[in-house]
């Protein structure tokens, strides 16, 4: 497992805790978001995002993440791209039209990696 995958891994475990704060934690204080009908230009923005939508539409979901490509660009900076998908409660499989395919920009900061700019779109063909 690479350390960006160890920001990547916990980002979505704070998801499944429904924890808004944890999730922005793992994100530069300046970092963009691009989510299907959304845009974020901060942690803070993103973490507010989060917590809105966990307390009504997101609530009881989680998610699924496969890392697909992990390209190191240098020492402190990375490009990762996932599947992702996400699942309601009761669901056990992620519907095809749920599927993403997500672009992560992962910056070394001191001993971690924070996310830089993250953007997602349908991956359904």
């Amino acid at each position: 497992m690479s350390d960006v995958q160890t920001t990547i891994d916990a980002f979505f475990a704070a998801w499944g805790e429904h924890d808004a704060d944890a999730m922005a934690a793992h994100y530069l204080e300046d970092a963009t978001t691009v989510i299907p009908g959304s845009y974020q230009e901060s942690s803070a923005a993103l973490r507010d995002y989060f917590a809105e939508r966990f307390a009504g539409p997101l609530k009881g979901t989680r998610t699924e993440c496969e890392t697909l490509n992990v390209r190191y660009l240098d020492d402190d900076n990375a490009i990762v791209v996932s599947r992702v998908g996400m699942l309601f409660p009761g669901e056990t499989e992620v519907p095809k039209d749920r599927e993403q395919i997500g672009t992560w920009t992962m910056r070394r900061q001191g001993d971690a990696w924070k996310v830089a700019a993250y953007s997602n779109a349908s991956a359904v063909r």
